[in-house]
């Protein structure tokens, strides 16, 4: 589910996933106000499901230091 609050009237309310239209078009149903924002809650896969590093391959760059002993 995706959670929504009017900023305006403070008025929350959750849309599924895939309905709803764009999370930025949103509008609140109670006062009709645009100053919404999409608050907490599960955040949708996507297509790619696991982030940019992993999907592009990217690994982190590890600086190995050499003991002389």
């Amino acid at each position: 589910m995706r959670k929504f609050k009017c900023y305006d009237c403070d008025h929350s309310w959750e849309l599924p996933f895939g309905q709803g239209g764009r999370g930025m078009d949103q509008v609140c149903p109670e006062c009709g106000s645009k100053n919404v924002h999409r608050t907490g809650g599960e955040r949708g896969r996507g297509k790619g499901g696991r982030g940019w590093g992993s999907r592009w391959g990217a690994k982190p760059e590890i600086e190995v230091e050499e003991n002389d002993t």
